[in-house]
């Protein structure tokens, strides 16, 4: 199954990101994570004066999440390939845009969130 994405309807992830989607959900796999336990979640967050917008994005999965803001459905998945699915392979993630909005853990981590979130983020 793949990640859950909750989006409001004015907020959508865009058709880019669709499409690269299912090539970060088989990176998954590959490393023996469920990415139907993952759940992403988009918010409009701001529109600046110069008509950019930047998005929260928030990755949870149970009661674990972390939240970045960023200016880009593709950046924001560029991001968590990099920092949460191939965190121990040596490939420099895109910081360009991404701010750590917050944290949040309600148990201690287990199992496959414990090697992605720890580094997530950074």
């Amino acid at each position: 199954m793949p990640i859950e994405l909750i989006a409001s309807n004015d907020n959508e992830f865009d058709d880019g990101f669709l499409e690269l989607l299912p090539g970060v959900e088989q990176a998954m796999i590959t490393r023996d994570m469920d990415p139907s336990t993952f759940a992403f979640t988009k918010t409009l967050r701001l529109t600046h004066s110069d008509g950019t917008r930047e998005s929260d994005y928030t990755v949870a999965i149970g009661d674990d999440s972390f939240s970045v803001a960023y200016p880009s459905d593709i950046g924001f998945l560029e991001y968590f390939l990099a920092r949460c699915v191939t965190a121990n392979e040596a490939i420099d993630p895109p910081s360009v845009g991404a701010t750590l909005r917050s944290r949040r853990h309600k148990r201690p981590l287990a199992g496959m969130f414990a090697r992605a979130l720890p580094r997530c983020g950074e």
